[in-house]
């Protein structure tokens, strides 16, 4: 096709700046701009003829902003630069991309393409660390006493991470025992915190109790006694004692996932002694 090698060509550097409190905008230097919080935002757009002809109409579209002008009449010599200035409020991270066509007698025409990038950056955001997961546990997991003997049993708490303050039911068969007093243990106030005491709750098949803690040091850490458990026989055989409605929680409040393991106390039964038949 006669004339489609002509020599046209244009080049577009976009640049960002903030826009001025006052005066006029001019062309920033950059095509890249960090802000601290949502700030008005100086688009420039530069075409350079880079051809041998004029360009004569313009068109400018900007991913961020749409078309900004179409056909736009122009005389741009071969050599002459061509500023376009537009401006927006960026509240978030913006990456843009304009293309500038410029077109030689409304035939043939160059097209070229920048990006810019402007970047709000917020406070740094320091992950909270999880609380992690234990296991709480009734120890020994399996006992045994006589029908007559009251025994106490301990309820643990293992593998834990700056631990805050917990509360647990223990419940039972009422046929088969039942719980006459709860202690706390030593764990939670091995670092120094204060304890603050859950008051006991009595049921007719269970307990509950629990503790929390106060103070500028950390949480116990690992393995430790949470509580000390006296439960009374009420009929020989095998109680199943089991640990529900857990809870625990680090110093912040956060809860710790837990799993539970309840235990079971074999109560044996005196009974009465035989002597041995003898034959004559």
């Amino acid at each position: 096709m006669p004339g489609a090698n002509l020599p046209v060509g244009v080049v577009l550097t976009k640049t960002v700046s903030l826009w001025p409190e006052a005066g006029n905008p001019v062309c920033g230097l950059t095509d890249a701009l960090t802000i601290t919080q949502p700030t008005e935002i100086a688009y420039c757009y530069r075409a350079n003829n880079t051809g041998e002809y004029t360009l004569t109409t313009h068109s400018l579209v900007d991913s961020a902003f749409g078309p900004l002008f179409s056909q736009m009449p122009l005389e741009l010599l071969p050599g002459e630069t061509f500023e376009y200035i537009t401006s927006r409020v960026e509240t978030q991270t913006a990456v843009s991309v304009g293309t500038w066509t410029g077109a030689y007698s409304g035939t043939f025409a160059a097209a070229s393409t920048d990006a810019t990038t402007v970047t709000l950056q917020g406070p740094v955001i320091t992950p909270t660390p999880s609380p992690g997961s234990a296991t709480l546990m009734i120890l020994p997991g399996s006992a045994q006493t006589y029908y007559t003997q009251p025994i106490t049993m301990a309820v643990m708490i293992s593998g834990v991470s700056n631990l805050g303050g917990y509360e647990v039911a223990l419940r039972f068969d009422p046929a088969q025992v039942t719980v006459t007093d709860v202690s706390q243990g030593s764990f939670l106030t091995t670092t120094g915190r204060g304890l603050i005491l859950v008051p006991t709750r009595f049921g007719p098949d269970y307990a509950r109790f629990g503790a929390s803690t106060v103070g500028p040091a950390a949480g116990p850490s690992g393995s430790g006694a949470l509580a000390w458990v006296r439960i009374a026989p009420r009929e020989s055989g095998t109680a199943t004692l089991t640990l529900s409605n857990t809870l625990a929680t680090n110093v912040a409040g956060l809860s710790i996932e837990l799993t539970a393991l309840g235990g079971q106390l074999v109560v044996i039964h005196p009974g009465a002694a035989y002597l041995p038949r003898v034959l004559r």
